[in-house]
């Protein structure tokens, strides 16, 4: 029953997490069987693995300059399939203009309605070709909130504020996605590895890597209710 330490690497972030684990046998590990049922406590487990995940992916493939708009319609879209449609369309458009530069398009979309009127979020790859009133063109049946992805490299709360905004939609029988978001295939992966570290050689401080920052109030630290200790922590690199 070893621990492991995990370093996760995505774009100027890296993560480390150390903690005890009883799974791990230098491989994969069988999982258990589906019981049909998913408890409360089991869909915020999968949220918050969800948001983790959503958090890797925009590290490690935007940065600060990025574009994240919020889509809105002049007139709404009566069914969240046109909706769906209306957002596919505009990817297509920016697609486009992209190939005329030889750039590549990146992004993660969500569309949200439930209680509220039908909107959709993206996040993009800015190319400096075009302005930002040039993706504002692009979207044809409304208004375009639009901002800066900042240059701190490190996107939790915006991870956590898409997973919040469908957590009530996806996955429904009129839902316009199975997944809480949509992503472009030429995303890259985080870069995650994982050791076998001993008891004894558990530190229990976090310490940055040459060339990096701890960043405040990214620190966890404590013991299990089995009485086992973990730590993770978030640095940045330094510019």
């Amino acid at each position: 029953m070893p621990y492991i330490k995990e370093v996760c690497k995505c774009g100027i972030i890296v993560e480390v997490s150390k903690y005890h684990t009883i799974r791990y046998k230098g491989g994969k590990t069988k999982r258990n069987k589906r019981s049909g049922t998913t408890s409360e406590t089991q869909k915020k487990i999968n949220q918050r693995n969800t948001q983790k995940h959503l958090t890797r992916l925009i590290n490690a493939n935007f940065k600060g300059g990025d574009l994240y708009l919020t889509l809105t319609y002049r007139n709404e879209p009566k069914t969240t399939q046109e909706a769906k449609k209306d957002i596919f369309n505009y990817i297509r458009r920016l697609k486009y203009e992209y190939r005329k530069y030889n750039q590549e398009l990146k992004y993660i979309h969500s569309t949200e309605y439930n209680a509220k009127r039908i909107h959709h979020h993206i996040i993009i790859n800015k190319i400096p070709e075009l302005e930002t009133t040039a993706y504002d063109k692009k979207w044809l049946l409304g208004y375009v909130d639009s901002d800066n992805l900042s240059a701190e490299g490190e996107y939790s709360k915006l991870a956590y504020y898409l997973i919040k905004e469908t957590s009530l939609t996806y996955n429904t029988s009129d839902g316009v996605y199975a997944k809480r978001y949509c992503q472009s295939k030429n995303l890259k992966k985080p870069v995650i590895t994982k050791t076998v570290i001993n008891a004894k050689s558990f530190s229990k401080v976090a310490k940055a890597y040459k060339g990096y920052e701890l960043i405040e109030d990214k620190t966890i630290q404590g013991y299990t209710e089995s009485g086992y200790q973990y730590i993770s922590y978030v640095m940045r690199k330094k510019e």
